[in-house]
């Protein structure tokens, strides 16, 4: 599980593009399946992209989160990835 150092959404009704601790060897453009657990309430699942490809290696990566809204996401919320 990977910590969101933060977030924000474009517009809300596609999802929520969110940064996350880490890096990974998640492909690009393929689509994920993201398991969202946010401190005292349920996990949800939602279908995720990664995104941001940089030409340098960074700490971190972002993702696209389809259907989430950025007051979902509240602090110490954790994000697992994985393919489909």
């Amino acid at each position: 599980m990977r910590r969101i150092l933060g977030f924000f959404s474009i517009n809300s009704k596609f999802g929520t593009t969110v940064i996350l601790e880490g890096r990974s060897d998640l492909p690009i453009g393929k689509e994920l399946r993201a398991e969202i657990y946010a401190p005292g309430r349920a996990v949800v699942e939602a279908t995720a992209y990664r995104d941001w490809p940089h030409p340098r290696p960074v700490a971190y990566e972002g993702y696209i989160l389809m259907g989430i809204a950025k007051a979902d996401l509240i602090d110490g919320t954790v994000v697992k990835l994985e393919l489909q």
